[in-house]
C-alpha cells in the first residue's frame, strides 16, 4: 500500500516518490526486477526494530540516475539520530552517491557520500516552508492542498530543490 507521495522539484524538473510500507508493495508497483541489488540486500538484511519505509522515483526507473530510498534504516545505539537514507544507480544498477538523513537538534540534516563511503556534502539542511515557496508545477500544489489530507513543503537550504510531502492515507 502507498503511504506518501513526495513530489519533487529539483533544478526546475518535477519527479515523484511513491513511499510504501513494505518492499514487497514496492516490488509489486514498479517490478522486482526494476529494483537494485542494493535495495534488495537491504529488504533480505532487515533486522530493525522500526518499521521501514520504501520509495522509489518513479520518473527515475531504467534512467542513469534511479532513485531509491529506505526509510528508518539504521535505527540502532551506533547511528540513533539517522532516518533513511537516499541512493542513486546508474542504468546497470551500480550504486553511484548515496545520501543520509539525519534529525539532529530538531533539523533534518542531509549528508552525501560516494559509492565508497566518502564524504560529498555534509550537513546539508532542509526545512519546512509555506506552500508559496514551492518551486514545482502548481497544479501538484493545488491538487495536494484540495485534497484534504496532510501534505507540508519543505525545501534545501543549499539547492534549488522543494519537496511536497503528501500523506495520501493522513486527513488533515
Amino acid at each position: 500500500m502507498k503511504q506518501e507521495i513526495i513530489y519533487c522539484n529539483r533544478i526546475g524538473i518535477d519527479s515523484q516518490v511513491d513511499v510504501y510500507l513494505s518492499y514487497h508493495d514496492m516490488a509489486s508497483n514498479i517490478g522486482d526486477s526494476n529494483i537494485p541489488q542494493h535495495i534488495k540486500d537491504i529488504n533480505t538484511n532487515m533486522s530493525y526494530p522500526r518499521p521501514v519505509r520504501w520509495g522509489v522515483d518513479i520518473e527515475s526507473i531504467g534512467t542513469n540516475v534511479q532513485r531509491f530510498y529506505v526509510g528508518a534504516e539504521y535505527q540502532n545505539e551506533t547511528k540513533p539520530e539517522l532516518q533513511g537514507s537516499g541512493y542513486k544507480f546508474n542504468s546497470d544498477n551500480e550504486l553511484l552517491e548515496y545520501n543520509e538523513y539525519k534529525i539532529i537538534d530538531d533539523k533534518l540534516i542531509v549528508d552525501k557520500y560516494d559509492a565508497d563511503g566518502n564524504i560529498l556534502d555534509a550537513g546539508g539542511e532542509e526545512v519546512e516552508c509555506g506552500d508559496d515557496e514551492w518551486t514545482g508545477n502548481t497544479s501538484i500544489l493545488n491538487t495536494v492542498q484540495n485534497s484534504g489530507n496532510h501534505y507540508f513543503v519543505l525545501k534545501k537550504l543549499y539547492a534549488n530543490q522543494t519537496y511536497l510531502r503528501y500523506l495520501i492515507n493522513e486527513p488533515k
